[in-house]
Parts: structure tokens; sequence; C-alpha cells
């Protein structure tokens, strides 16, 4: 089955046998600031990096859409908390790990029997902290091993060596020669 978007467990896609649309899909990056009261002139916002990411999206379910309402909505609320990629068109969107905050269900309709026949559930995600500082410092840590690694394979170039050679023209230990440069 070709999905539209998914984020863990969960699918978005349209397809004969089932309908889950991928709705109202909001994507939010914003700079972190401090403002104080600042009198000297200076600007009174101080930039701080920035804010967790959010991503807020919702759905329909219908039962005579191949899915079960009910069925979803215990899903999501058993989710909340969780934190998985988002990915849509099969690529990873936003950071690595979205956690999910929030489920909202509107719209609930059913029949005379008390069976859920529809709803609406809007989805809020955040930035997972915890991972994405992980990620930074697992890549710090490669990188710092990647160069220390490199440093350590450094070796002399030919003309280095013939350099070398050249400079040390023999009758004692190599000791005495530089000894005696020095001087």
């Amino acid at each position: 089955m070709n999905y539209i978007a998914q984020w863990g467990s969960k699918g978005f896609t349209v397809s004969p046998d089932k309908i889950v649309p991928f709705d109202l899909f909001t994507y939010s990056v914003a700079l972190k600031s401090d403002s104080e009261n600042d009198t000297s002139g200076k600007s009174p916002t101080n930039t701080r990096g920035l804010e967790l990411k959010t991503i807020s999206l919702s759905t329909t379910y219908v039962k005579s859409a191949g899915v079960d309402p009910r069925g979803q909505i215990a899903e999501w609320e058993a989710l909340v908390g969780s934190s998985f990629p988002l990915f849509i068109g099969g690529e990873r969107f936003g950071p690595n790990r979205m956690k999910l905050i929030k489920i909202d269900v509107a719209d609930l309709k059913t029949n005379n029997s008390g069976v859920f026949l529809m709803c609406n559930v809007a989805m809020a995600f955040e930035e997972d902290p915890a991972t994405e500082k992980n990620t930074t410092t697992e890549n710090s840590k490669k990188s710092l091993k990647e160069e220390i690694t490199t440093a350590l394979e450094v070796t002399p170039t030919g003309d280095d060596k013939k350099e070398k050679k050249q400079k040390y023209t023999g009758g004692g230990s190599r000791w005495e020669h530089r000894v005696a440069s020095m001087r």
C-alpha cells in the first residue's frame, strides 16, 4: 500500500480499500528569544536559538471508507508520548523524531446503537529534544574521531624526507647533530 505520509505505525493513504486523508498540515519553526527592559539603547531582545519545531495535522476516519473510527482513536491515544520520524512521500520530513503530544477528536458521528461512523482526529507533534541532542552528540563524536584518525594517518611527503636527509650529513648520532644545529 502506498502512503501519503507515515508516523510510526500510523499511515495516511487513499486507495480503493481505505481512505485516510492527510489534511490541515502545519509545520512551525520559530526563534527562541528573551525580551528584557533595557534603557541603555541596546536591543531588548536576545535570540537564544530555535524553539522546538512543531507539526500539526488532521485526518477524518469514516467507517464506510474502510476504517474503524473508534479503533483509530484508541490507537492514537495509546501513541501519545511516543516519538517517531515523520515521512511524507517516502522521505523524512522535519526533525529526526517527532513526539506526539496531543490528539483532539471532533465531529464524532454515531448511529442509533452508538457505533462510531465518523470522526475527525487532529494530532500535535513536537520535536523530541532528547533524540536530537543524542544525534548531535553522536555526530560530533564521529567527526572528532575521524579528525583524530586522519591526523594520525598523516605522513611526511617525499620532499620532506629528502630535506631531512640533506640536513643530516652524518658524523655522530642524530641527537648530536640536532644539538649542534641548535647552537
